[in-house]
């Protein structure tokens, strides 16, 4: 049988603690005061003794309700901190997998746009957007043959207006046209009138004599009115000399000098064209262009 030990007496620590049996205080930890009497040792020979218990008054330790236990967290992690309730928890947003494209698709963009700028290039200037259209020629020849129109469309200058062709010419129009070579010169008439069996037509600049359906008499109505020479109303008789010379026939009528030179119109004809100049003056006054012989 196991010999009994004698029970250790009872003491009371100053820090208030009663019932103290063993050498130290279960709540501060200070050792038994040499008054009191030392516990008695326990004997060196190993006994068999069970579970642990802890001293009275002193809680085992226990791990937390719903706290996980501690773990020494990977090299270069941060230590894992519970959440406290109700407080957002950061996360890191996920980062974007690097394009390892990027660099060659970049590359590839810009190629393409120059190849489309190069085409745009020459397809403008050797006009690959669309055949350009030929050229007509419908004002060289008419379908219905007129050669007379179709040569006046062809004397006409750059700025629409026609191209005289002989020296008796005035205000674009020549001694030999058709009535209606006149109107499509000239336009519609401001006003026309009979004489003579001859039809006058009136324009702003020129007035038109007509026999039949040929134009056998030109006058000018103002200085705009020009000869193939570029003279008009109120050249100076030097510059009429000076641009058809001295081989001129000279009369006299209602106080003018006329100074007539002549030529053919566009049927062969003979005609006369008169400078009329005031007397006692040196500036053209009129001009006017006629055939001889009707």
């Amino acid at each position: 049988m196991e010999s009994k030990e004698p029970a250790a007496a009872e003491w009371n620590c100053p820090c208030g603690q009663s019932g103290n049996k063993g050498n130290f205080c279960v709540k501060c930890g200070k050792p038994r005061p040499a008054s009191q009497p030392q516990a008695p040792q326990q004997s060196q020979q190993p006994q068999q003794q069970g579970p642990q218990m802890p001293p009275q008054n002193q809680q085992p330790y226990q791990q937390p309700y719903g706290q996980p236990a501690y773990q020494q967290p990977p090299y270069g992690q941060p230590m894992y901190q519970q959440p406290v309730y109700g407080q957002l928890v950061y996360q890191q947003p996920p980062q974007p997998q690097e394009d390892k494209y990027k660099n060659l698709k970049i590359g590839l963009g810009i190629v393409a746009l120059v190849l489309v700028l190069v085409l745009v290039f020459f397809g403008m200037k050797e006009g690959a957007f669309g055949d350009e259209p030929a050229p007509s020629n419908y004002s060289s020849v008419s379908k219905n043959g007129d050669q007379a129109a179709s040569k006046q469309n062809a004397d006409k200058k750059q700025d629409g207006s026609r191209e005289m062709q002989t020296d008796l010419s005035l205000g674009g129009m020549d001694l030999g046209m058709t009535v209606a070579q006149m109107h499509e010169t000239l336009g519609q008439e401001i006003s026309s009138r009979q004489k003579d069996g001859m039809v006058f037509y009136k324009y702003p600049t020129v007035e038109v004599g007509t026999l039949g359906d040929i134009v056998t008499s030109l006058v000018s109505e103002t200085g705009s009115a020009l000869t193939k020479r570029g003279l008009h109303e109120g050249s100076l008789l030097s510059d009429v000399t000076d641009t058809y010379g001295t081989d001129y026939m000279k009369s006299e009528y209602g106080g003018k000098d006329l100074y007539e030179y002549r030529y053919t119109d566009l049927q062969g004809q003979s005609g006369i064209l008169r400078f009329a100049v005031v007397q006692g003056t040196d500036t053209v006054n009129y001009i006017s262009i006629r055939r001889t012989t009707e």
